[in-house]
């Protein structure tokens, strides 16, 4: 039993790695459309990959000069793109800034809602001792 079942995956294994090179091989250049050579076609494919390059844009390197010499940009859009990083980086500043005084004035207001508790416990302490200090001045006068 174990030896048919080990059979069948060789079978399996044997079939999948035909099917696989037959895809691999299937690649070959037998595409004909009827006579003639068409070795000349691939050739003019190639030649067209080369030349296609300034149509595409490229990100990273939009600033820097193409092989014609001319710049991916136009100088509108770049001092367009400058501009706008600029004023973000102004505009983060400034956020940041509003963050730290907001946080400063913040810790201000706990401090003096610290100090504020602390007279009022005092305040209380001292009100609390002179009523007991009185109350014993009472009991010793009657």
């Amino acid at each position: 039993m174990m030896m048919m079942m080990m059979m069948m995956m060789m079978m399996m294994m044997m079939m999948m790695m035909m099917v696989m090179t037959m895809v691999i091989d299937d690649d070959d250049d037998d595409d004909d459309d009827g006579g003639g050579n068409n070795d000349d076609d691939d050739d003019d494919d190639d030649d067209d990959d080369d030349n296609n390059n300034h149509n595409e844009y490229d990100g990273n390197n939009a600033d820097k000069k193409n092989e014609n010499g001319r710049s991916g940009l136009s100088k509108k859009k770049k001092k367009h793109r400058k501009k706008k990083k600029k004023k973000k980086k102004k505009k983060k500043k400034k956020k940041k800034k509003k963050k730290k005084k907001k946080k400063k004035e913040e810790e201000e207001e706990e401090e003096k809602k610290k100090k504020e508790k602390k007279k009022k416990t005092k305040n209380n302490k001292n009100k609390n001792d002179n009523i007991i200090i009185h109350r014993i001045s009472q009991s010793e006068i009657m």
